[in-house]
């Protein structure tokens, strides 16, 4: 059986903290937020539920996302898991790709596969 998996665009709420492995690796986390949105009739947005992750990732992914900084908007996939964050359930990924977001009509730059 596989672990879930997310893909997603979300907000950096934090910035990246950054440090060894103990096998001599790197690690960067951050903690990003992920806001639902939706059409309205009138052709309009509005914000729907928002859920935040805990999210860590490994030696080249890592350097890449600690390039980005709190209000970065950031493409991540990854696998996922529950933990805390005090006494509140929280999601928490560990992420295997990241990228900037692609807008619609923009030339597509991949950041990490």
């Amino acid at each position: 059986m596989s672990l879930p998996t997310l893909h997603g665009t979300g907000t950096l709420i934090s910035d990246p903290k950054t440090g060894p492995t103990k096998t001599g690796g790197t690690w960067t986390s951050v903690v990003v937020r992920f806001q639902q949105r939706r059409k309205t009739a009138d052709s309009g947005w509005v914000d729907g539920h928002a859920e935040v992750a805990s999210c860590i990732a490994f030696d080249e992914v890592a350097a890449i996302l600690a390039g980005f900084g709190k209000g970065d908007s950031v493409e991540l996939k990854g696998t996922v898991g529950a933990g805390l964050w005090g006494d509140k359930p929280q999601l928490k990924v560990t992420v295997t790709a990241c990228r900037k977001p692609v807008r619609k009509g923009a030339v597509e730059r991949r950041v990490a596969a």
